[in-house]
């Protein structure tokens, strides 16, 4: 085409007083430059309609060999990333691919989770390991959508049951004073943020001790007052008595 359309500004300057030369030929090579172009557009077509097939075959074999379990799922994660560079200009490749993964890292947390969950439940983890291991499984995740808010629920859930636990061995804990109960309640609720379920329920339990111990000042005061004034009376009553 380019050899072409050399050859035919070369005659349109050569016979450029003959009548409509130019305009013959110009017609002539946009004619061919419009015929490349689009021949050019059709190959790309084919090219890309080609690498489409390619890829449906790949990814159709990936996501059967993941079925059959052939694949974990970081293999399977790490093939779909392979898949996604090589195909990286065919269209809809990445945002396909990216979801079939944000897809297996959300199976893949409620699978972790659940294990976890069974190993606290049986008695193979004790708190503490279950709670460390939440926080890990929550820096694993971190980029899945809606998997901090989840772990962090099922942590916090956990958390609130321990240490209801320790408040209550603490009001039991007979060598502490009333007053020293008090304090590490409310130690306990400043370990939640103001407002929070939790907190609140901390703070009830301390507000609720403070409480019992006005209560028995009040009923010790009054035994007090009652003691006094029956000794009183009964020195009133022992003076009357001589006096008679």
């Amino acid at each position: 085409t380019a050899s072409y359309v050399k050859q035919a500004k070369t005659l349109g300057n050569k016979y450029k007083s003959v009548t409509n030369a130019q305009n013959v030929v110009a017609a002539k090579i946009q004619k061919a430059t419009t015929t490349q172009a689009l021949k050019a557009q059709r190959e790309r077509h084919a090219k890309q309609i080609a690498l489409q097939k390619q890829f449906n075959n790949k990814y159709a074999n990936l996501n059967n060999k993941y079925a059959s379990n052939d694949l974990s799922s970081k293999q399977y994660i790490s093939k779909l990333n392979d898949l996604k560079k090589t195909y990286k200009n065919v269209t809809n490749v990445t945002s396909k691919i990216d979801a079939k993964i944000a897809a297996t890292k959300k199976s893949m947390l409620t699978d972790d989770m659940s294990k976890l969950s069974m190993l606290y439940s049986d008695g193979d983890l004790t708190t503490k390991q279950y709670l460390k291991k939440l926080e890990s499984l929550k820096k694993t995740y971190k980029d899945v959508k809606g998997a901090v808010v989840k772990i962090d629920k099922e942590y916090n859930k956990v958390r609130f049951e321990e240490d209801k636990q320790t408040a209550e061995k603490i009001l039991a804990n007979g060598k502490l004073t009333a007053d020293q109960q008090v304090k590490k309640i409310i130690a306990l609720s400043k370990e939640y943020k103001k407002g929070t379920e939790q907190r609140i329920y901390f703070e009830q339990q301390a507000a609720e001790k403070k409480k019992a111990i006005y209560d028995g000042l009040i009923a010790l005061n009054d035994e007090y007052t009652a003691k006094i004034q029956e000794a009183n009376q009964k020195l009133i009553d022992g003076e009357k008595a001589l006096n008679e």
